[in-house]
């Protein structure tokens, strides 16, 4: 006689469990698939982060560099009590102010209409405006060896391009990790955004 049936006994037959498995990973993976994609961050925040940068600033009358958050003109230095000014690098290559190695002359555009208030903050007198020494151009050591009087328009152009806003190593990197996000969200803005009209997207900002 044979013995009694596996079968019998309610045993799953062995094609059973590849079938059960498929069903089971169809479950936790489909729900994970369809949910919403978070849309990256805005235009304007990224823009903003752009502004915030590491920045260099040099104080007015004693050359005290500080870097600091980015995205203002000027600023009063708590500990000295001097406006600081966001530095600009000359980089003209007959400029007197180049370093040893040819770095850049890095200058300020300071207005001496701008002043520290008592209560730390920038303050601006239009009667001091007129205070602020005369020069040609923004380098102050291209203006020593420049004459206006002589210079074709094109050249005056070019002595206005070579004198830049002076950017620090650390905020070159985090602007080209800033520009890259803001290509991401352009083309999102792209794929989700049909003719005449924006395509509905969950969490949008």
């Amino acid at each position: 006689m044979t013995g009694p049936s596996l079968c019998g006994r309610g045993t799953r037959p062995a094609t059973a469990w590849p079938a059960a498995t498929a069903l089971l990973v169809a479950l936790v993976v489909v729900p994970a698939c369809s949910r919403p994609v978070p849309p990256p961050r805005s235009r304007d925040e990224i823009f903003q982060d752009r502004l915030r940068v590491p920045t260099l600033y040099i104080s007015e009358t004693s050359g005290k560099r500080i870097v600091t958050e980015g995205g203002r003109m000027n600023f009063v230095d708590k500990e000295s009590g001097e406006v600081c000014w966001v530095a600009w690098a000359c980089h003209a290559p007959n400029c007197p102010g180049r370093g040893p190695n040819g770095e850049p002359f890095l200058c300020i555009e300071a207005d001496a209409g701008f002043y520290a208030k008592p209560d730390g903050t920038v303050g601006y007198d239009p009667k001091r405006s007129g205070r602020t020494p005369k020069r040609v151009g923004m380098c102050p050591q291209c203006s020593v060896i420049r004459k206006p009087e002589s210079e074709t328009p094109e050249q005056a152009m070019e002595y206005s391009r070579l004198v830049q806003l002076h950017q620090l190593p650390e905020a070159v990197a985090r602007i080209k990790e800033l520009d890259e996000e803001m290509a991401r969200r352009v083309e999102w803005d792209r794929q989700h955004t049909v003719i005449g009209r924006a395509k509905p997207a969950a969490g949008a900002p």
